[in-house]
């Protein structure tokens, strides 16, 4: 996969320049019950299980359209309820980025996955292998439940 090969050349760039990323990510609730959908990437940190997301471009679509966007394009569904959480700054990775964290509520069960996700899964809440989620996803669930 591209993204296995570029992410070490990325992560050096990013280390080198610190450039301004934007990111968003989104805790998607079950249109029927109390359960989390999270997934785990194809291409990184493959066992732990994350919340759907990814960059975008704040001067060419908003952090909303930027959220339905990667949903549907990582998971074939489309979002209801869209509701901003926080903003959540990292440098973690050499970058400095600033992910907008939304709630949603999917409007479908069924998933299609993109090539950029491993699995996906619904949670219940109190059922959430949290030795098993990244941090930015802990963040949430934390700021959430």
């Amino acid at each position: 996969m591209i993204q296995n090969v570029a992410l070490p050349f990325l992560r050096l760039y990013w280390k080198l320049f610190r450039p301004k990323t934007f990111g968003i990510k989104v805790l998607i609730q079950h249109p029927k019950s109390d359960q989390l959908l999270l997934v785990q990437h194809s291409y990184y940190d493959t066992s732990f299980w994350h919340l759907p997301g990814g960059g975008y471009n704040p001067k060419r679509e908003s952090a909303e359209e930027a959220a339905h966007r990667e949903v549907f394009e990582e998971l074939g569904i489309e979002l209801v309820d869209l509701t901003f959480l926080a903003d959540y700054q990292t440098s973690a990775e050499g970058k400095q980025d600033t992910v907008s964290i939304f709630t949603a509520v999917a409007n479908s069960v069924e998933l299609a996955l993109s090539n950029e996700i491993k699995s996906a899964k619904w949670f219940d809440p109190s059922g959430i292998p949290t030795e098993q989620i990244y941090k930015i996803t802990r963040f949430v669930l934390e700021y959430y439940i």
